[in-house]
This record gives structure tokens, sequence and C-alpha cells, in this order.
């Protein structure tokens, strides 16, 4: 997915690690509708531009040996506590649960990995906020952990990385390309100067890659003096415009002057 507006999905919920039923409902509530919708798609032909970032502690639970039977579970007793609208629409899913899919939800993302139109992203194990690790092993090994988990549960590799909190560090980039990724998704601010994806030109150590890193940052430090600069001219602007409105004021409200 190149040259394009990227809608992604994120299907993480906070919490999930610690709370058995949070990572369920998530499950129940964002994977199962989605699926349905990719169902329709195939079903009318239908092509659908999306990454969707799906972390790794998810994927485990989701290829976990119990995962079905937990599922099922978790929906009877939603269903058995739901209003009756709501019932109707958790029936649907149970059906698409297991009758449509047999149960086995990392099967069927496996079978969307394989659509041109879908990028699937993974996240750091353990939801790591990287910027903030200062052992560099295990920020290394949060990625690589990452990537690996991605591949055994879905048979391919990691179109990207959607790092925790969109926390990102120029430091962090040979790690993400040891790791077999080759894009991350930040936000906006943390590559000034730039309006678009940014994605590593070569995997490799070579000179194309140091190259590369020299330039990012000569640019990032130019652009970052451009944007001091511009500040700058925009808070004296800024002012002399409330001193000018200022004096309007002050001239408008003074009295005529009396005739003699």
């Amino acid at each position: 997915m190149s040259n394009a507006i990227a809608w992604v999905l994120d299907l993480h919920a906070p919490g999930s690690v610690d709370d058995p039923h949070a990572a369920l409902d998530t499950i129940l509530d964002r994977h199962l509708p989605l699926l349905a919708v990719f169902r329709r798609l195939d079903r009318d032909g239908v092509a659908l531009p999306l990454a969707i970032v799906l972390p790794p502690t998810m994927l485990a639970r989701l290829g976990a040996p119990g995962a079905p039977a937990a599922l099922d579970d978790r929906l009877a007793t939603r269903i058995a506590a739901a209003a009756p609208a709501d019932a109707e629409r958790l029936g649907a899913l149970r059906r698409l649960l297991t009758d449509g899919l047999g149960g086995d939800l990392l099967g069927a993302w496996r079978a969307l990995a394989a659509r041109p139109d879908l990028d699937l992203f993974t996240a750091p194990a353990a939801d790591l906020h990287l910027p903030t690790v200062t052992d560099r092993a295990l920020a290394r090994a949060a990625l690589r952990s990452a990537v690996a988990t991605h591949r055994r549960c879905l048979g391919v590799s990691p179109a990207g990385l959607r790092p925790t909190d969109l926390g990102w560090s120029d430091r962090l980039d040979r790690a993400a390309a040891d790791a077999g990724l080759s894009a991350v998704l930040v936000d906006a601010r943390s590559v000034p100067g730039v309006h678009g994806p940014v994605r590593c030109p070569s995997h490799g150590r070579g000179e194309r890659r140091r190259r590369f890193c020299r330039e990012r940052r000569s640019r990032s430090g130019a652009e970052r003096r451009r944007e001091r600069l511009r500040s700058k001219g925009q808070a004296a602007a800024a002012a002399a415009v409330v001193v000018v409105v200022v004096v309007v004021v002050v001239v408008a409200a003074a009295p005529p002057p009396e005739r003699t």
C-alpha cells in the first residue's frame, strides 16, 4: 500500500494482557465484526485498502489451544445478560465464530494476510514504550519477538510496526531494520518536515543505509531551525498586531477634540 492515504485500525485493547475478559471482549467486539465485513467484501469482490495492527500478545491469545472454547463461553455469558437487540447481534457473531470460521480466528487472519489491499502491522512485544527503554538489548528483543510472533501466527512478515503510543526515536531505526521491519507508524511531529509515511529504503547495513540516516538527521536539524525562526517571526507578528489593535481601540475611544 504505497502512495496512498492509509486507514489504520489498531486492534489493541489496554489492559487486555492482565484482564482475560477484556481480551475476549476485544476479540468479540473488534475482530469478529471486522472479519464479517471482510467476508462480505470477498463475496462482493470489493477491495478495501486498509492497515490493521495486530499486536503479538493478541495473536498469541488467538492461537492459544483453548481460545475457541473461551470465546464461545464468553459469548454465551454476554448473550444471557444482554438486552434483546444486543443478544441478536451477539448471536450472529456466535454463529460466525462457530459455523462460519469453525472457531479458527487465527486462520481467518492468516487467510486475509494474502490480500494485496491489506497491510498487517505488528506492535512491540509486551507493549513496551521503546523510547523510554534504556536497555537497547531489551528494545531489540521486543522488536524481534514481535516480528517472530507475527510470522509464526500468520505465516508472513509484518508490513511494519505501530510503536506503543506512537513513541519513536532515531536510535531505534537500526534495531527495527535488523528485526526485518521496513516501515514504522509515527506521529507527524516525530519527523519534522515529513508529511507522509517514513520507510527505510533498505534493510541492509551498507553505505546506503548510513547515508539515509545522515540525510534524515540533517534534514531534521535544518527543519527544526526553520521552525524556530518561523515561530519567532509569528510571535513578533502577533505582538505587532496586538499593539496595533490596542492603539486603534484607544484612538477610537478617545473623545473628539472640542471646537473653539
